[in-house]
């Protein structure tokens, strides 16, 4: 019994054998097993195509911050239109832009896979998706004759000036409804990645594929909350 755990170790491709799961490759050599558990988020689909598996998750880029620590204790999580946060032990928030908060999508030739399922998502949220090309990506995948390998994960960066302003504008928000945060200011800016399905729910599948694969993805920035329900 027991589990063993590796830190820094990049999973790069499942290997499966007359239909069967065999094992992982990993960035510290082969990893024998009967059944592999993907829950990846935005490189879910990456690996699974490994095993010719498709599966269509739009990788977004979500803008966050943190503020310095305050004085004043808010309880419970808050969402609405304009801002989102929750309170850190400390009494830092964590910040977000909100229910309508704009996101970040990066186009490459990964975007040619399921484009008609996702022209009619993006029609119906353009206002809170923004696209920008990625020359970087999308040079690399010609270069490599793939749209969707692991050598092509998807990496967040820091929020870039214009999403930074998004957040300036919730922390303003925050401040005009609750004035108890009138001199709350932001610690710093971060931008992290979200496994967004067509239709906002999780996908988990174990009969795609080869035995003994099982996926998890598409938790659509619902992780921490479902995680512990799914595991189960």
């Amino acid at each position: 019994g027991g589990v063993t755990t590796l830190a820094d170790t990049l999973a790069l491709r499942i290997v499966e054998r007359g239909g069967s799961v065999r094992g992982l490759e990993t960035s510290r050599g082969f990893i024998e097993a009967a059944a592999v558990v993907v829950t990846g988020g935005v490189w879910a689909p990456n690996l699974v195509a490994s095993v010719g598996v498709d599966v269509p998750i739009m990788p977004v880029a979500h803008g966050q911050a943190e503020s310095v620590p305050s004085d004043v204790r808010v309880e419970p999580t808050v969402r609405a239109f304009g801002f989102g946060f929750r309170q850190r032990p400390d009494g830092r928030l964590v910040l977000s832009a909100g229910i309508n908060a704009r996101m970040e999508h990066r186009l490459s030739l990964g975007a040619t896979r399921n484009a008609r399922l996702w022209a009619s998502r993006y029609r119906a949220g353009r206002g809170n998706v923004r696209l920008r090309f990625d020359p970087a990506l999308t040079l690399r995948q010609l270069r490599d004759r793939s749209r969707l390998s692991t050598g092509h994960i998807p990496v967040a960066t820091e929020p870039p000036a214009p999403k930074r302003a998004d957040i300036d504008a919730a922390l303003v928000a925050v401040k005009r409804v609750m004035p108890a945060f009138a001199e709350l200011g932001i610690g710093r800016y971060w931008s992290g990645m979200l496994d967004i399905s067509p239709d906002g729910l999780p996908i988990i599948d174990h009969e795609a594929g080869p035995a003994g694969l099982v996926f998890v993805t598409g938790l659509s920035g619902h992780g921490l909350a479902l995680g512990p329900a799914i595991g189960e």
